[in-house]
């Protein structure tokens, strides 16, 4: 779970080059971090930009709108389930819809 939390955090925050397959190219990543100077910065350099994106927010730091497309999904399930519907996926957000 912590894995496929922190892939899409990644791919969220724009920065997929720090995921890897496997415990060899997690430790390619981790060195390549700590030795390349220009990479390291580059990654920190993104991170505190996207910290600092106000209009609009990144969506990864916006947690109201989190927050809103959290109970969208849940109001959406239950009314699913309700209804004797069970879809595979919910998208919540700007293109809403159920498969």
């Amino acid at each position: 779970m912590a894995a496929r939390v922190t892939t899409s955090s990644n791919i969220i925050l724009g920065i997929p080059q720090l995921n890897g397959n496997g415990v060899s190219e997690y430790e390619s990543i981790a060195i390549k971090l700590a030795t390349n100077i220009t990479f390291y910065t580059s990654i920190r350099a993104h991170l505190i930009d996207t910290c600092l994106q106000v209009e609009p927010m990144h969506p990864f730091w916006d947690v109201q709108r989190y927050t809103k497309d959290l109970e969208t999904g849940l109001e959406t399930a239950f009314d699913l389930f309700v209804s004797g519907n069970q879809p595979a996926h919910i998208f919540v957000g700007k293109s809403s819809n159920v498969c």
